[in-house]
């Protein structure tokens, strides 16, 4: 009797996994896509590397949803959701650190999406009895027995995982703040920089008046005010255009424009020598 009982439980089990159409286990490689490019797009060092996997992200979570939602996991369902609309803003920041900020939420709902599968992979695989073996004189005490060991065994391999997934969450977290230690340091070396570079427009400009004051003191002794015309130019500028150039790009222009003075003035003061 016990025996009939099982053999019509197995059937039962075997229909209705014919009738679901496909497992939840196929969704676990584009749900690991997810993961992986939700990953990159947080180590990305540069906003369009950044919206990139994103986007790669966005769609393998597009596609686990279409696998998933013929297996009927809910709560897979619910991480896909959550992290879709984590990765749209992502996608399309106002700017890096809200992108990131998004990235992170995607990053963290790929992990649950995961571990969805993998309690709704076991919850199909515990009706599942292929062999004969579970049939036996002790009937369903057997069943019994290797059903709560796959169920420990499962429980065992899911937590695994999971201490895999926090041990990749902290080395991230470690990457992410090294990453943010490195912009600041980069960002004090610049202001320092640019502080360099405003002294040294400073006394530039103010040597390069004193260059074109002794030049038309010049002019005027000899008399050659085409000289003095020549070198009228303007060398001044506002610190907020030495944004956009280094210590050495700064150099570069007092001195291109004490050359260009000189050499103006050199013009000039020849033509004035052979007039007179």
């Amino acid at each position: 009797m016990k025996t009939s009982f099982i053999l019509l439980w197995i059937l039962f089990g075997f229909n209705s996994i014919e009738a679901s159409g496909i497992d939840c286990a196929e969704a676990h490689s584009p749900a690991t896509y997810a993961l992986s490019h939700a990953k990159k797009s947080l180590k990305a060092d540069n906003f369009d590397h950044q919206k990139y996997y994103a986007e790669r992200a966005l769609e393998a979570f597009e596609k686990t949803k279409a696998l998933i939602e013929n297996c009927g996991c809910q709560e897979a369902l619910n991480a896909i959701t959550q992290g879709s609309e984590n990765l749209k803003k992502a996608a399309e920041p106002n700017d890096w650190d809200k992108g990131r900020f998004y990235v992170k939420k995607a990053y963290a709902d790929a992990q649950n999406l995961i571990s969805s599968l993998e309690m709704c992979t076991s919850g199909k695989k515990q009706t599942t009895f292929p062999d004969d073996e579970y049939v036996s004189d002790n009937g369903s005490d057997d069943v019994e027995r290797l059903n709560e060991k796959k169920i420990l065994d499962q429980q065992k391999r899911l937590k695994e995982q999971q201490q895999k997934l926090l041990e990749e969450q902290r080395k991230l977290d470690l990457e992410l703040e090294e990453q943010r230690k490195l912009a600041e340091q980069r960002e004090i070396a610049r202001q320092k920089e640019l502080q360099q570079q405003i002294r040294l427009k400073v006394k530039a400009e103010q040597a390069l008046q004193n260059f074109e004051k002794s030049i038309t003191e010049l002019t005027e002794i000899l008399g050659c005010e085409e000289a003095y015309s020549i070198i009228q130019d303007s060398y001044l500028r506002a610190e907020k255009a030495l944004e956009s150039e280094s210590l050495k790009g700064t150099k570069r222009y007092y001195t291109e424009k004490a050359k260009e003075i000189a050499r103006q003035a050199l013009n000039g003061l020849e033509g004035c020598a052979y007039q007179n």
